[in-house]
């Protein structure tokens, strides 16, 4: 699929996206306690995820030009995607969070959009898989690969430079405490950084 900029991945995406699943995702750090977030899956075609994920044109790479465009963008598409989503969980409702709250979620500026993950045990294998020849991204997962142990940082660096190809697009709202209020994950602070550095958060 050729893309020129990001307002064609998000018109591909429009034009054949389908909710699939909605749920009440439970915050598991101690800050997060009693934490509630939206979480939306939908399917796409191969190469609409494709390239929303892995092309020069798709969302990575609005991180990868600017953060704060990648944030941007970011946004804009969950704002797109909005009528469809609350649809979804209007006619799938879940306990314990109202149609109101699903909005007030998939609104925070945490809120992001993401291609489904696959298991990383393989990660790590005799050589380092290159997908994405991105100089920034190759030369961190490079540094990565020649270090010894796993953290997130390495976990990161690795991933960035791999494509994977799926068809489900996972949304996730930012954390509402038990009153509605919204609640930050620290640990996600610097999200669009940490794409823009390493392709991966």
């Amino acid at each position: 699929m050729l893309i020129h900029d990001f307002d064609e991945v998000t018109s591909a995406i429009l034009k054949e996206m389908r909710v699939t699943g909605y749920t009440v995702g439970r915050g598991n750090k101690p800050i997060l306690q009693g934490c509630r977030r939206a979480e939306l899956k939908m399917v796409v075609s191969c190469d609409t995820c494709d390239a929303f994920f892995n092309s020069p044109a798709g969302y990575r790479a609005q991180y990868y030009i600017a953060p704060s465009l990648g944030i941007s963008e970011n946004a804009s598409l969950i704002q797109s995607l909005l009528p469809r989503l609350l649809d979804y969980a209007q006619i799938h409702p879940e306990q314990n969070m109202t149609l109101d709250e699903v909005k007030k979620s998939l609104l925070l500026p945490q809120a992001k959009i993401w291609i489904r993950e696959a298991n990383d045990d393989v990660l790590f294998g005799e050589e380092l898989t290159v997908d994405l020849i991105v100089d920034r991204w190759v030369t961190q997962a490079k540094i990565a690969w020649n270090e010894t142990g796993t953290n997130e940082q390495r976990h990161k660096a690795v991933r960035g430079v791999l494509a994977p190809v799926d068809t489900v697009l996972e949304i996730k709202g930012g954390w509402l405490t038990k009153d509605g209020e919204e609640r930050i994950d620290p640990e996600k602070v610097r999200r669009a950084e940490d794409i823009s550095e390493y392709g991966f958060s």
